[in-house]
């Protein structure tokens, strides 16, 4: 029987002659379906490489909008305040008419704000999630935020069943954030 091998970004893998995935097992070879779902394998990978183009796009729209949001009230030192004037808005009320005006929650435009603040847009990382800069965030020390972003997974795993990957992440990534709590918005 002749066999294909392919290496891909999720493992390595032996197609048969028909084109059916081979998986090895125990020295047991079982014809593994050629389909994800109910589409084809190639379709699949279409798919997730249009999602991950999707996943970019959502990542450099909230830092927009966290640039935005910054842009209306910058963040101050702890106990920080603005100039005292009748004339100005608080910062919560001026995000708070923002989240209104655009439509989303007040802690959803704080949590953009926040992690922009803690990203500037140099150390920035093409290819790691919003969620993934978010989580990094608290991380106090710049130089170790930096080389953090570029030791980090792409992304945290979906939830559902413990994976390997999960069980790395809870590990790595949010047991260090919440040892390193951020203080507020």
């Amino acid at each position: 029987m002749s066999v294909t091998l392919a290496l891909t970004r999720t493992g390595v893998f032996l197609f048969g002659p028909d084109g059916g995935r081979l998986r090895a097992r125990s020295g047991v070879v079982g014809i593994v379906s050629e389909r994800v779902g109910n589409v084809s394998r190639s379709r699949y990978e279409q798919i997730v490489a249009d999602a991950r183009e999707l996943i970019a796009q959502v990542t450099r729209a909230q830092f927009a909008l966290g640039d935005k949001a910054l842009e209306i009230e910058p963040m101050r030192p702890p106990g920080g305040s603005a100039p005292h004037s009748d004339d100005l808005f608080t910062v919560t009320e001026s995000l708070t008419m923002f989240a209104d005006d655009i439509g989303v929650s007040l802690a959803t435009v704080e949590d953009w704000r926040w992690t922009a603040s803690r990203w500037p847009v140099a150390k920035r990382k093409d290819g790691a999630s919003f969620t993934v800069h978010r989580v990094l965030a608290s991380i106090t020390d710049e130089k170790e935020r930096w080389a953090a972003i570029e030791d980090a997974p792409f992304n945290p795993p979906a939830s559902g069943p413990r994976t390997r990957r999960s069980a790395w992440w809870d590990s790595e990534w949010t047991g260090q954030s919440r040892s390193r709590r951020r203080s507020g918005p």
